[in-house]
């Protein structure tokens, strides 16, 4: 079975809906950004972000994700859904490499839906127009995606998602 790429903007419920696709498909779970901040000791993303700065934060995601590719094959695992984080594709490697050792499915989560997740919390698009940043990404993410699911209730993407990639054998 390949790896399951969940890629969506940052709050779009990649965690949350891996966790249960992996479950329904009894598959491992990883989440990148959780790997991330393991490594560093870190609690927050975001803090994360801003201690190691754009570029190297990006650089050791890359080497996380490179990692987990090699892995891919390895004895005893069978399948992974794996949670990107929500810049991980603009690494031009990255999105091929992607592309050979699974299937990408983008979460499709309205702006509004986002921007009410990240109102109480501290961003790194703080200062930026995140409405700018969101459709730009949005954009790029439905061209370069295998699947798309643009329903906010959980049960019926999991339920679909589920459905879909049975139907493939992923």
């Amino acid at each position: 079975m390949k790896n399951i790429f969940i890629i969506g903007f940052k709050s779009s419920g990649k965690t949350t809906l891996g966790l249960r696709i992996s479950k329904d498909l009894k598959c491992k779970f990883i989440d990148t950004d959780r790997e991330l901040l393991d490594r560093f000791n870190y609690k927050n993303i975001n803090s994360l972000y801003n201690f190691l700065s754009k570029d190297n934060f990006r650089k050791e995601e890359a080497k996380l994700i490179t990692e987990l590719l090699k892995t891919s094959n390895r004895e005893g695992i069978s399948c992974r859904v794996i949670s990107l984080g929500g810049g991980t594709l603009f690494n031009e490697y990255l999105k091929e490499s992607l592309k050979d050792y699974g299937v990408l499915l983008f979460i499709d989560t309205p702006l509004e839906i986002i921007k009410g997740r990240l109102k109480n919390t501290k961003s790194i698009y703080d200062n930026k127009d995140i409405g700018l940043i969101y459709n730009e990404r949005i954009k790029y993410f439905r061209d370069i995606t295998d699947f798309t699911i643009t329903s906010t209730n959980y049960q019926e993407i999991v339920g679909s998602i589920t459905k879909e990639l049975n139907t493939l054998r992923v």
